[in-house]
C-alpha cells in the first residue's frame, strides 16, 4: 500500500512542528522597544526597522537601505529560535516573492549582539566585511 504524503503549510515543517505559532505583532511602545535593543545597537538600526514579538521571540525587520537588501533577525531569550519560528516570521514579515539566505561569514567578520539570534538577508544583497549584523 502506498503511503499518503503529508501536506505541510507554512510554519508546520519538520519533526515537532508547531502549527499554531502566533503571528508576529509589531511592538509600538517605544519604551518596550528600547529595552529590546542592546546598548551596542542603540541608534544604529537601519531606518524604518520594525520590531515584532512572536511568543518569546523578538524579530527585527529592516527594509532595503542603501546597497543592502531586506534583513530580518530573530532571537529568543533562552534558546535558538526554532526552524518553525524562523519560517513563520519570514513568510509573515518579508516579501513572499523574494529569496532569503542565512549567511555564515568568516570568523573574523562574524558579528552577533545576541547569543540566540539568527539573521536572514535578501539573497545577493547581504552585508560584506562585517557591516550590519550577522
Amino acid at each position: 500500500m502506498a503511503r499518503k504524503k503529508k501536506k505541510y503549510t507554512i510554519g508546520t515543517y519538520g519533526k515537532g512542528a508547531q502549527p499554531k505559532l502566533q503571528i508576529p505583532e509589531p511592538i509600538k511602545d517605544s519604551k518596550r522597544t528600547d529595552s529590546l535593543i542592546p546598548a551596542v545597537l542603540a541608534g544604529g538600526l537601519q531606518p524604518e526597522t520594525t520590531v515584532y514579538r512572536m511568543g518569546k521571540c523578538v524579530v527585527f525587520v529592516s527594509p532595503p537601505y542603501g546597497e543592502h537588501g531586506w534583513h530580518m533577525s530573530i532571537s529568543h531569550p533562552g534558546r535558538y529560535p526554532l526552524w518553525d519560528e524562523v519560517t513563520k516570521a519570514r513568510y509573515c514579515l518579508l516579501p513572499a516573492e523574494m529569496t532569503f539566505v542565512m549567511v555564515l561569514p568568516s570568523p573574523s567578520e562574524y558579528i552577533s549582539f545576541h547569543d540566540n539570534c539568527f539573521h536572514l538577508h535578501e539573497a545577493g544583497k547581504f552585508p560584506a566585511n562585517g557591516e550590519g549584523g550577522g
